[in-house]
């Protein structure tokens, strides 16, 4: 799902931002293939942002048909080896699996050993690894001992073991990087260090530290109207 076919889904709809002075904004208004969406005036500027979508007809060569069939027969696919009882399956994300097993190496799977859609294409083996939370785990590759980790929203790398760390209760890691912002307003963009913090939560799942295990949640009794009442 994340190559071109992915891009399926994207709208039929062209906006453009422009910055223009208002006799260009009055020239602007007068064009038939334009719909002025929004004009943002500056105290210190003559100019103003002026957002405006084309009338004009688009083809961005997308369906949402065809997006949404590729999605539900991805989730198929995944879903199709996450209830194999017979796979070890430590990870699961959008377009991939972390399993203990060779998946494409079993009998029943050599049809998946393929790089077109829907195929599964092997990446390499850790000698160690860690899955802490969606999007943010890490290993040692078996063959050449280096690392590999990946952090949710965190540009830069980081320490295998500084994840191992948070597996301690209450054990959070302080990190930070560079990052770009926009300021509309003032026509600038700004290079500024921000904080990142990183730690276990139980946001999706329940974790249970002592079997380094997650459990899903469950409504005993949903309710959202109060209609049920306590007797």
């Amino acid at each position: 799902m994340n190559c071109l076919y992915g891009r399926m889904g994207l709208r039929q709809v062209i906006v453009k931002y422009s910055f223009l002075l208002n006799h260009e904004i009055e020239k602007l208004s007068m064009t038939e293939d334009l719909t002025i969406k929004d004009i943002i005036e500056f105290d210190k500027f003559d100019k103003s942002l002026v957002i405006t979508i084309d009338n004009k007809e688009v083809n961005l060569k997308s369906s949402v048909p065809i997006a949404a069939a590729i999605t539900a027969y991805a989730r198929m696919e995944l879903a199709t080896l996450l209830l194999d009882e017979s796979l070890d399956i430590l990870y699961i994300d959008t377009d991939s699996y972390k399993c203990k097993q060779k998946i494409t190496e079993l009998p029943k799977y050599k049809h998946l050993d393929h790089t077109d859609l829907g195929g599964l294409k092997y990446e390499g083996t850790f000698s160690e690894s860690l899955f802490l939370l969606p999007k943010v785990y890490g290993g040692i590759y078996k063959e050449s001992t280096s690392q590999f980790t990946k952090v949710k929203g965190f540009k830069d790398k980081v320490e295998f073991n500084l994840l191992k760390d948070l597996l301690m209760k209450n054990q959070e890691l302080k990190l930070s990087q560079i990052k770009w912002y926009r300021d509309m307003l003032k026509s600038e963009i700004k290079l500024m260090k921000t904080p990142y913090i990183l730690k276990l939560n139980d946001n999706k799942r329940l974790i249970d530290i002592k079997t380094f295990k997650t459990k899903p949640y469950h409504f005993v009794c949903y309710d959202p109207e109060n209609q049920i009442k306590n007797k």
